[in-house]
């Protein structure tokens, strides 16, 4: 392994899941009370877009690991990566 690919290997990429997304107006938003509810675009059981460093990398689902949220990879996209 050359010094280079060492240190690009050694890299920490940001990770990011996103459960779903939504459009409110400023108004909506400043009205916003604890407990409220938001719909988000996606349905229960789609699967969950999985990022790297902002750009959209795979598909994943959402697992308990002990009393934390993981993910469970279900497709990754190697020209996205």
């Amino acid at each position: 392994m050359s010094q280079l690919s060492k240190v690009l290997s050694d890299l920490n990429i940001k990770l990011t899941v996103v459960v779903g997304d939504t459009n409110m107006t400023v108004a909506e938003i400043g009205a916003l009370t604890q407990g409220q509810v938001i719909s988000l675009d996606r349905n229960l059981g789609e699967p969950l877009k999985l990022y790297a460093n902002g750009k959209l990398i795979g598909l994943c689902e959402a697992v308990a690991v002990n009393d934390k949220y993981g993910i469970k990879i279900l497709e990754l996209f190697p020209d996205k990566a």
